[in-house]
């Protein structure tokens, strides 16, 4: 009595993982090229709404029998009673041809031998390599630097950029904290970042510096993204580094250039007794190009008024520089002889 109940209890559980399992579970008579039962998950994978009409199918449809693999498997499997291969391949009920992972065994029936067989939906696994082939690519080929690191802070991925922006090489820094890169005035700051991203927060452009392996300080732009498994759970964070050292130098030297040409140009028009005078400027140069174009206008005695436009050859600070000098002297002369040709000369 109680080995019949015993018996119905796995009886019971092998029916519960039959329907249950996450894997394809298909039973084969390989003497008469039919598949005798199929769990829920295999009808899933394989297309198949209605059990009969994939029962129905011969299993050389379904199991691609027509593979010289695919018999050598079943062969093998009859001989010792298990066996397993990977990237073989099964037909869905539309056509589509899927590659499977099997493990099978045999099982003992009343009116021969079956292959209960457990088959593994490589699609998405076959995806997800290559989506991470595509991202290893993406990364290895990205200008800007992009390093992984762990939740503590340990870095544990270094792309090609990151060695061309830092001077490190990969060896050199995998599993090393993240801080060794950092000023020491930096470190409370990138904690703080670093919080705020694994809150869900949004950091980016997040501008700081880092330290290359020659001990220069570098001007960076860093945007961080948090790195998630499948159930959404942080792994860690990517940072992905961009040097703005140009875009500095560049505003800075801007910031000269416009006051450098501002500084060839008067103030304000002078203010004469029946006399109204209006000024518009456009610089012929854009961005770094100072031209050194300028105009003047000034009071002389005896109510007259001074108006010289300069107009100069090239471009640069150096240009600019000749251009305030001239503008310096020509006011200069001016109050000083009443003749314009005198001035000139």
């Amino acid at each position: 009595m109680v080995g019949s109940s015993s018996d119905a209890i796995v009886g019971k559980t092998l029916t519960a993982v039959f329907q249950a399992a996450n894997d394809a579970i298909l039973l084969l008579d390989p003497a008469a090229d039919c598949l005798l039962d199929a769990s829920p998950r295999a009808r899933q994978i394989l297309e198949y709404d209605d059990l009969d009409e994939l029962l129905e199918t011969p299993a050389s449809t379904v199991l691609n029998h027509e593979s010289d693999q695919f018999r050598l498997f079943v062969a093998d499997c009859l001989q010792n009673g298990f066996g397993r291969m990977a990237c073989l391949s099964c037909r869905t009920r539309t056509g589509w041809v899927i590659p499977v992972d099997v493990s099978a065994s045999t099982l003992e029936l009343a009116n021969g031998v079956a292959l209960l067989m457990v088959i593994r939906d490589l699609v998405e696994q076959q995806e997800a390599e290559a989506d991470q082939g595509r991202l290893a690519a993406i990364v290895k080929g990205s200008v800007d630097a992009i390093v992984g690191l762990d939740l503590l802070g340990v870095i544990t991925t270094w792309n090609p950029a990151a060695e061309r922006l830092l001077g490190y090489t990969a060896d050199d820094v995998i599993g090393r904290h993240v801080n060794d890169l950092v000023p020491a005035d930096g470190r409370p700051q990138q904690r703080a970042a670093h919080l705020r991203a694994l809150r869900g927060e949004l950091v980016r452009d997040w501008e700081c510096e880092r330290i290359r392996r020659d001990g220069a300080l570098i001007p960076v732009s860093i945007t961080l993204s948090v790195i998630r498994d499948a159930d959404g759970v942080p792994l860690g964070l990517a940072k992905f580094v961009r040097d703005v050292g140009d875009r500095k130098r560049y505003e800075r030297e801007r910031g000269i250039a416009a006051t450098l040409q501002d500084a060839l140009l008067p103030e304000a028009a002078p203010q004469l007794p029946g006399l109204a005078v209006a000024t518009r400027y456009f610089p012929g140069g854009a961005g770094l190009q100072v031209g050194g174009d300028w105009f003047d206008v000034f009071a002389l005695p005896g109510r007259r008024l001074g108006v010289a436009v300069g107009d100069v050859v090239g471009h640069g600070v150096a240009a600019a520089a000749v251009m305030g000098q001239l503008r310096i002297g020509l006011r200069a002369y001016a109050l000083e002889f009443s003749s314009p040709a005198t001035v000139l000369t």
